[in-house]
């Protein structure tokens, strides 16, 4: 019997279903517009279209997939954000929305200031990097990374949205970058407690990689070592945004007043639901 685009669409709909895929009518389309190359408006007025062995094979394939709760960004191989298409697979974290909220302050309040170097520690697929590349044209925006297969992932993203002033390191605690030399630093890093993993969902915890999400007993140990390497890199009057966990911002503020680090909080980012997601520091004078 002949398969047509919709009679597999609605099996394909009832399979995700059953495996407890919540929204399986819009993955449906999402997996079929991937096989099918084609847009779902194409796919809509193509319903009564016979697919060929070729073509259903690579829908098996791709149902399969999402059937054992592999994210759908990891599937089709890319994720929005901010408007536009980032390539992503199981080599780097899936870009989240709170993260926008790093770029937002960015070009809300530090776009008319000073920026001939910037620095992204942690990019993972890159779209920080590549987002404020976009915002100051002229700057020369490091990248790095520790992970030699996201800087990959990376340069896949910066080549695919023709970026020439990007540059890509591989690098812990920024050792390759000078003292007072970059007025901006930017970070998304690990901040959810090493104990806490395993209350993430399936998807998460099985799928994206653990050392873009485990920050440690408490989940600070990332956030202090990048605020430490951004406060001795970033010059005088610098800004330094990093992204946190619910719940975190009075231990940051805490921990930075301890460790008396020349850092003034300047702005915070609250999500959607009024949670403290993003703070922005502004590197002082150092008194003594």
């Amino acid at each position: 019997m002949t398969q047509t685009v919709k009679t597999i669409t609605d099996k394909l709909c009832q399979y995700l279903s059953m495996k407890g895929i919540t929204n399986s009518k819009l993955e449906t389309d999402l997996i079929l517009t991937k096989a099918l190359n084609c847009n779902r408006i194409q796919l809509y007025c193509s319903y009564d279209y016979p697919l060929n062995n070729i073509e259903l094979q690579v829908i098996r394939q791709l149902a399969r997939r999402r059937a054992r709760h592999e994210p759908m960004a990891y599937i089709l191989g890319e994720k929005e954000f901010r408007s536009m298409s980032y390539y992503i697979d199981r080599r780097v974290l899936i870009p989240r929305p709170e993260t926008e909220l790093v770029i937002e302050l960015l070009e809300r309040y530090y776009y008319n200031e000073k920026y001939h170097t910037a620095v992204d520690i942690g990019t993972g697929s890159g779209i920080l990097a590549i987002n404020c590349s976009i915002l100051f044209k002229s700057a020369l925006v490091i990248a790095t990374d520790i992970s030699y297969d996201a800087l990959e992932v990376a340069l896949i993203n910066i080549k695919k949205h023709r970026i020439q002033n990007v540059r890509l390191l591989m690098c812990n605690k920024l050792q390759c970058i000078k003292d007072n030399s970059v007025e901006l630093v930017i970070s998304n890093p690990p901040y959810i407690r090493t104990y806490d993993l395993d209350e993430l969902s399936y998807e998460i915890k099985s799928y994206e990689p653990r050392i873009a999400l485990d920050g440690g007993q408490d989940g600070m140990i990332k956030i202090r070592e990048i605020l430490t390497d951004a406060t001795r890199v970033c010059s005088i009057k610098g800004i330094i945004i990093i992204e946190i966990g619910k719940g975190q911002r009075c231990l940051v503020e805490e921990w930075v007043n301890e460790s008396r680090l020349p850092l003034k909080l300047d702005r915070v980012g609250k999500d959607l639901v009024g949670i403290d997601r993003v703070l922005c520091y502004r590197k002082e004078e150092c008194n003594g």
